[in-house]
């Protein structure tokens, strides 16, 4: 499976247009939500995302710039994939190579005792502490680290079937020794 299209009306758009027409086809079940009139949305073309919201029309959708989004998408591209507002900042975060990101250890405070990957929401916490870091205040684990930001993958992505989708995680779930109790009851009988 991949991204949900949003076809472009193929008529001349310039590059200080305010928004783009077309029609998006209807997102995948996981994907719920990522079609909503005055909804955010990212509009992937590439490797480029450009951000926006919807706007319902009588026969289409418009999907209209952010107002300091000042990338356009070119004027010939006619088919493109759309990610919703929440995937779309990590998906900016995972693509964007200018996007500086710091590996650091996990440690305790007074006011936090674990921290959720951004992508998987695996618990970084003294058990897990190896995390990578980066602005506004966003921590990957270095498992989705390396699946995703490394490789610049939407994997990560409901819906999203990739060679990367599941990275490995550490086990958060402590040993269990599992008693077998038929044994138990026969060895209490042989020793009574």
């Amino acid at each position: 499976m991949a991204l949900p299209k949003f076809f472009i009306t193929p008529f001349p758009h310039s590059d200080g247009a305010k928004s783009v027409l077309g029609l998006p086809e209807p997102p995948l079940p996981v994907q719920d939500g990522w079609l909503q009139d005055g909804r955010g949305v990212y509009l992937k073309s590439g490797s480029q995302l450009y951000r926006g919201r919807w706007q319902r029309r009588p026969c289409d959708w418009a999907f209209v710039y952010a107002p300091w989004c000042r990338a356009r998408i070119p004027a010939d591209e006619t088919e493109v994939e759309y990610i919703g507002e929440a995937w779309g900042q990590r998906a900016t975060l995972a693509l964007d190579p200018t996007v500086e990101w710091t590996p650091r250890k996990f440690r305790v405070s007074r006011r936090l005792n674990r921290r959720p990957c951004g992508f998987c929401q695996t618990s970084i916490s003294p058990q897990n502490p190896d995390h990578h870091w980066t602005l506004p205040n966003f921590v990957a684990c270095d498992a989705c680290y390396e699946a995703y930001v490394e490789q610049r993958s939407l994997g990560f992505l409901p819906g999203v079937a990739e060679a990367t989708k599941t990275p490995p995680q550490p086990s958060t779930v402590p040993e269990i020794t599992i008693l077998n109790f038929d044994s138990l009851r026969s060895h209490s009988r042989i020793h009574a």
